[in-house]
């Protein structure tokens, strides 16, 4: 067996490591749509959480989505697969945001904690984020040097 195949991921094993680095760039993209909502400061929060989504989405899960060695013929199958389970995770991934933003804003009093019902009824928040997913997994790499 070669080194490369001993490394190469299975389909479950890649399926949760996908899930690890999607799941984790939904709640902070969550933070950070609804921190844009209540008018939050871009500098110490919103803005932190979207360079977190940029580097979970377009660093690590687009580098390892189409640089991972498998064992499998599809890899978009389990990329459809996982964007599925995380858009029936949409309400957890909300309540958990709007969880850490309460705990924040109990530190922070000053910080708005009421949203905005008609902007809220606008926003699609999961849909923009399997958008961005969608446009992380659209880069194409060139060869790494």
């Amino acid at each position: 067996m070669s080194v490369i195949v001993g490394m190469a991921f299975d389909r479950k094993q890649f399926e949760n490591r996908i899930w690890e680095k999607m799941a984790g760039a939904a709640f902070e993209f969550y933070k950070m749509k609804i921190g844009d909502l209540l008018g939050w400061p871009e500098g110490i929060y919103v803005g932190k959480w979207g360079r977190e989504v940029e580097r979970l989405l377009f660093q690590e899960l687009s580098i390892f989505y189409h640089l991972s060695e498998i064992t499998f013929k599809n890899r978009e199958k389990v990329l459809e697969k996982v964007k599925l389970q995380i858009e029936k995770k949409s309400d957890g991934f909300f309540k958990a945001a709007i969880t850490a933003l309460n705990r924040i804003a109990v530190e922070k009093p000053k910080l708005n904690t009421k949203l905005p019902k008609k902007r809220m009824e606008k926003t699609d928040i999961m849909s923009d984020f399997l958008k961005e997913v969608d446009k992380a997994i659209e880069i194409k790499l060139g060869p790494i040097k």
